[in-house]
């Protein structure tokens, strides 16, 4: 909020805010601000205020919100020239090999054109 001098303070939005839970916000802080409806949970460990336009900010930040996600995979293909998301909003990484990933709830799998969602109540 700013103060414009005359008693009335209107909301400075200059640029969309992207929390980051470790590197910008605290986990505690987040949570509570998402609780009481300042910040909205796009995935685990990243924030948005809640009147910004997430589809925007994401796509304007995919490079900083995979490395967050993923701080040893590197910008692949397309992603490596471009230094941003393709036009149809696909960003591309790659990493060593996984043998092992544990899913979490809401992890999409991609194979083809076939997504699989991973739900805890589905799983053995």
């Amino acid at each position: 909020m700013l103060n414009t001098g005359n008693g009335k303070l209107i909301r400075r939005h200059a640029t969309m805010a992207l929390h980051l839970v470790g590197l910008n916000i605290a986990g505690p802080s987040a949570k509570y601000r998402a609780a009481h409806g300042r910040l909205v949970q796009l995935m685990r460990g990243v924030y948005i205020d809640s009147d910004d336009n997430a589809d925007a900010l994401v796509l304007r930040n995919a490079v900083r919100i995979a490395h967050y996600l993923y701080p040893k995979a590197y910008l692949s293909a397309a992603s490596a020239i471009l230094l941003t998301p393709t036009p149809e909003g696909k960003l591309f990484l790659s990493s060593r090999r996984n043998q092992r990933t544990r899913l979490r709830a809401g992890d999409q799998i991609t194979i083809g054109r076939t997504v699989f969602i991973f739900n805890r109540q589905n799983a053995g």
